[in-house]
């Protein structure tokens, strides 16, 4: 009976383990590689201040999260450094691009991973980018050159806005949740057949929010809670914008907020 109990607790442990990865590669993406170094702050250029920090996985301090997760299965296989402006993106990947560095799927001749996000700079919530990568596909970070100045193969900017104001500095020491964030996920798109397929938008005015219920059952003001805005583009779903209950988009802001959309590649 001990035994049983015994493999039981074990099973239980490691369930969690896995389940918390895979909650996390649902948000940021599923990047398989290991390395040895992280990014911390978008803030301050120092990148690799953590890179020999006595945490508990032995590549990043005690308590860092980088804005998701503690789990070291996450921070063996993946790094994050994230930015405040959709120009640091643009300048970090015209670093990226000097070192040649590229995505395996060659579709676009891409330098990092196309996706979408908003370059709202309005009042109604704060918007950062949060750059992952796999580990072993990044070159070793030099002394004294900005994080970007290297190659870094399949890397992805990822956008996130937060209702509350959180520094990064913060942030990489707790969780994306907290702060009433707004993020994209890219379903399966049936024209292309692929997931994380971003459809070309020529015309960001013919953009639109959808969402369970806003015509059939008159759910006029915002998605209900636990369902997302669906981002449409001429009646085609772009992504999937996954948002905290209590911090909608106003819907008089919508059409200005969508105005913003910006591809990264």
């Amino acid at each position: 009976m001990k035994k049983i109990i015994a493999l039981i607790l074990i099973y239980s442990v490691m369930l969690v383990f896995l389940t918390g990865c895979s909650y996390i590669d649902m948000i940021i993406g599923n990047n398989a590689t290991a390395g040895d170094e992280t990014g911390n702050s978008g803030s301050t250029g120092d990148s690799d201040q953590h890179k020999n920090g006595h945490g508990h996985t032995g590549i990043v301090p005690e308590g860092y999260t980088g804005g998701f997760s503690e789990a070291s299965c996450l921070h063996e296989v993946d790094g994050f450094y994230w930015l405040e402006t959709y120009e640091e993106v643009l300048d970090a990947i015209e670093l990226l691009k000097s070192h040649g560095s590229t995505v395996e799927n060659k579709r676009y001749g891409n330098t990092v991973k196309r996706s979408i996000g908003f370059n709202y700079e309005g009042d109604l919530f704060d918007v950062k980018w949060c750059f992952t990568y796999p580990r072993s596909k990044a070159e070793p970070l030099e002394e004294g050159k900005s994080f970007f100045d290297r190659r870094i193969d399949e890397g992805e900017f990822v956008w996130f806005a937060f209702a509350k104001d959180v520094t990064i500095d913060k942030l990489v020491y707790s969780y994306y949740e907290r702060y009433g964030a707004f993020h994209i996920r890219y379903p399966y798109n049936s024209t292309s057949g692929l997931y994380n397929y971003v459809v070309d938008v020529e015309n960001v005015e013919d953009l639109s929010f959808d969402w369970f219920g806003r015509y059939d059952y008159g759910v006029v003001d915002q998605p209900l809670e636990g369902s997302y805005y669906e981002i449409m583009y001429q009646g085609e779903l772009v992504a999937d914008m996954h948002f905290d209950y209590n911090y909608p988009l106003p819907i008089e802001y919508h059409k200005e907020f969508l105005s913003t959309m910006v591809v990264i590649e």
